[in-house]
């Protein structure tokens, strides 16, 4: 019998993704904040900034 995967994360894990303001966010990218600022400013570590604004990119 194979074991079942998990996914690795308990009931209680909180998606950045669901939580984060994304007017907050286009506002500060807007005024011309650093990503440091931005991060400390939504909670969030200052890579997934990076990756938010490579993502967001793409789509405009």
């Amino acid at each position: 019998m194979k074991k079942r995967r998990s996914n690795g994360y308990s009931e209680s894990y909180v998606n950045p993704l669901d939580e984060l303001d994304y007017e907050r966010f286009s506002e500060l990218r807007e005024n011309g904040y650093s990503d440091n600022d931005i991060a400390r400013e939504l909670k969030v570590s200052e890579k997934f900034i990076k990756r938010l604004r490579q993502e967001t990119k793409k789509y405009l």
